[in-house]
């Protein structure tokens, strides 16, 4: 019962941004910003519930990437910052959530490092190739992927050998 009364008030500040957001009154790439951050809010008073930060995260992150992009501090030559904004999402719902998770199994603590991981590796990579000249191995990668396979498939049969 406590949750739907922290959903209604989400829903009634969402109502009223988004209505002052169409009066002109407040600017409109802000929403995503506020909403993010309600979520976040919400997950601290409904007792740490991982599906209320998840989306705080996302949301936040790219609310403030398009602040920050019109503003004209990301974008022009950084367009894979984007992916590094969520990225960063992922590992703040690790710093924020998993790292201080009672469980001791390691996949349930850190699986933020995965994705965000990614993001931020692909996000870096094609910001490196567009802006600084890197050379560019995507390329590459339909060859190089298979081998990642094989040898994932090596060490899963080998592990049970030994």
């Amino acid at each position: 019962m406590r949750s739907h009364k922290w959903t209604g008030i989400v829903l009634v500040l969402v109502g009223c941004f988004l209505l002052l957001a169409n009066l002109k009154i407040i600017d409109g790439m802000y929403f995503l910003l506020l909403l993010g951050t309600a979520f976040i809010a919400v997950y601290y008073a409904v007792g740490r519930n991982i599906g209320f930060l998840i989306p705080g995260c996302i949301l936040t992150a790219i609310g403030l990437f398009t602040v920050l992009n019109s503003k004209g501090f990301v974008g022009q030559g950084f367009e894979g910052s984007f992916l590094v904004f969520l990225g960063l999402a992922f590992i703040a719902v690790l710093f924020v959530h998993t790292m201080h998770a009672e469980t001791r199994n390691w996949g349930e603590r850190f699986w933020p490092v995965f994705p965000g991981g990614a993001l931020i590796f692909v996000g870096l990579t094609v910001t490196g190739i567009k802006k600084w000249g890197w050379p560019n191995f995507w390329q590459y990668f339909n060859y190089i992927w298979p081998l990642f396979l094989i040898v994932a498939g090596l060490v899963l049969y080998f592990r049970n050998k030994y």
